[in-house]
């Protein structure tokens, strides 16, 4: 419970970093205003198609796969981003898919896990925890991702900074869902019969 609600709450709600200050990278990077906002645009459409097939991930391969799927594409959008800019339209496009994957995890992910970890019992009280940490993270975007900007003149340590927070969030999540009082539970019924 504690791992899930400090690494993947609180890291939920700060992946918005990336999505929260991309249009403003870009331009510092010497895109066009009105060029960063259709780049956002794709973003945003590819968010809505990503979360909703990242729904169909969980179903079809369990929660574990989706977590690496949602963490991994958002790694790596990220990172390309950091080490491309916007010096190639193929790679700027790249990176807008791998953060839309991402996004899923703001959006979707502590509720579709909860269940599996917790049981339907609490489901209500325990995603509150859960979205209580999103928001915190979410509250604490603008003056990290900001003020990192602010002290090191570039967003390009406060992006490697969510990349760090994406993996231990991955991490510290399938940890959570591996050491999940319902895993622990349907394991012991199955050994009793």
């Amino acid at each position: 419970f504690w791992l899930i609600l400090r690494f993947g709450g609180l890291f939920a709600g700060m992946s918005m970093g990336f999505i929260t200050y991309a249009p403003t990278f870009w331009q510092e990077l010497g895109m066009d205003a009105l060029v960063s906002s259709r780049y956002f645009t794709i973003f945003s459409l590819l968010a809505v198609v990503a979360t909703m097939l990242a729904g169909k991930v969980s179903e079809k391969f369990g929660n574990i796969v989706f977590i690496l799927y949602l963490h991994i594409a958002f790694i790596i959008g990220l990172v390309i981003a950091i080490l491309t800019g916007i010096s190639s339209a193929v790679m700027l496009i790249i990176s807008i898919v791998g953060a839309a994957i991402g996004f899923a995890c703001y959006t979707t992910m502590l509720p579709t896990i909860t269940t599996e970890v917790f049981g339907s019992r609490d489901f209500e009280k325990i995603t509150g925890y859960f979205m209580a940490a999103n928001y915190i993270g979410l509250c604490l975007v603008s003056p990290v991702v900001g003020g990192i900007r602010d002290k090191m003149g570039s967003f390009v340590p406060a992006f490697w900074l969510l990349v760090g927070m994406a993996a231990v969030s991955m991490i510290a999540i399938i940890i959570g869902i591996r050491n999940a009082p319902m895993r622990k539970l349907l394991s012991q019924a199955k050994n009793q019969n």
